[in-house]
């Protein structure tokens, strides 16, 4: 029987695994796909080497008001890409299966799936048992229903790394913070970006203020911006994809032709096929597996952590998380995590950056009915580590 084993090798689940083994605990680590999560392949990694290179191709551009002129500044979008999977690729390396073995981790490659709150199986196959479940499995992106997108074909934070060829025109669905990456990256590459959005204001969680600002910033970079519609439906028109939205306070339709439609409304958690209910977890959904302060779940032996409890949707807190979990499901001493101090930075130029509650989220009410939010999706009532 193993002391701690952690369903997912992502930064989370990698980072409570590794204190674990220092200490001498027995520790299997269990992953689906690739080690090192979403981060490393699809997210935090490439999307930090694409912006540099868009941010090099940006001040070629703007520097002769400082005494700089570059003339003729090409973007050779193939070897963008090329360096992007070679950034990816020496990251991988430091979370290879070999180095994880070295440090005492025994690694599962497979799906496992819980029996009960103490042994799971993988892959239908092999039967592994624990004193203790650290469920950091991640998330997915979250693609809405909309009419034609499935089978027209679409972009996602996963699938846009395979794009060797710059989009002459791209639609981004969502203007929250991959989507406004996503946006100024490729815009600054050269493509034509719009980006569509139910909201009102662009980052409909931040203070408006202060995204009203940045909004400002893009648009003079030249990206359009489509508020406060539904995309209504997707389809093709000869080699473009169209794109039909309408206004949400006007009701009037438009549409637009674009080479290529990415997809950033939002993440959904990774549970399928685990099994939670068997465990004793049966309030999980796709917004998440409900924890306490403690990161806990209904069950007594399992911990989740990361974009899989549905908060907190950042690589630091994930990482955060996993030294609380580590205190609280392997030194059995009670800790509590604090979410009121974990930071949110987005990577646009210039950047955006915020801590603690918005004003709106200040305002009188607005704990109660988070807490009434809380309570109706399940989440298990604070309590000291089991």
């Amino acid at each position: 029987m193993y002391d701690l084993v952690v369903i997912g090798g992502g930064s989370g689940g990698l980072n409570v695994a590794s204190a674990a083994a220092r200490i001498g605990a027995k520790v299997a680590l269990i992953e689906k796909n690739k080690l090192g999560g979403e981060c490393t392949h699809s997210a935090c990694v490439p999307s930090k080497a694409l912006l540099r290179a868009a941010h090099l191709a940006h001040s070629c551009r703007i520097g002769e008001p400082f005494g700089i002129s570059v003339e003729n500044v090409k973007v050779d979008f193939p070897a963008v890409m090329k360096r992007v999977r070679s950034v990816i690729a020496s990251f991988s390396e430091g979370d290879s299966e070999s180095t994880l073995r070295e440090k005492g981790i025994e690694v599962f490659f497979g799906s496992p799936r819980f029996e009960a709150y103490d042994s799971l199986v993988i892959d239908g196959k092999t039967r592994v048992e624990s004193r203790r479940f650290v469920v950091a499995t991640g998330s997915r992106p979250a693609i809405p229903e909309i009419p034609g997108l499935l089978e027209t074909g679409y972009l996602d934070n996963q699938t846009l790394w395979e794009l060797d060829e710059l989009p002459q025109s791209l639609a981004i669905l969502g203007a929250g913070p991959v989507g406004l990456e996503f946006a100024q990256a490729f815009r600054r590459l050269g493509s034509k970006v719009v980006v569509f959005d139910r909201n009102d204001e662009i980052l409909s969680r931040e203070d408006p203020d202060a995204a009203s600002a940045l909004r400002g910033c893009l648009e003079s970079e030249g990206i359009e911006f489509q508020r406060n519609v539904e995309v209504t439906g997707v389809g093709r028109k000869a080699e473009k994809l169209i794109v039909k939205c309408r206004s949400r306070s006007q009701d009037a339709a438009s549409e637009g032709l674009f080479t290529h439609l990415l997809v950033a409304t939002g993440r959904v958690a990774n549970i399928e096929g685990l099994g939670l209910e068997a465990a004793g977890i049966p309030n999980a959904t796709k917004r998440g597996i409900p924890v306490d302060d403690y990161g806990a779940t209904s069950a007594p032996t399992i911990y989740a952590i990361g974009d899989v409890t549905g908060r907190d949707m950042y690589t630091h807190a994930a990482e955060r998380e996993a030294a609380v979990i580590f205190q609280n499901a392997v030194l059995k001493i009670p800790k509590k995590l604090r979410r009121d101090a974990i930071p949110r930075t987005i990577y646009t130029d210039p950047e955006f950056a915020s801590v603690g509650l918005t004003e709106r989220e200040a305002r009188p009410g607005a704990c109660d009915r988070a807490a009434a939010f809380l309570l109706e999706a399940g989440t298990p009532s604070p309590r000291q580590a089991a």
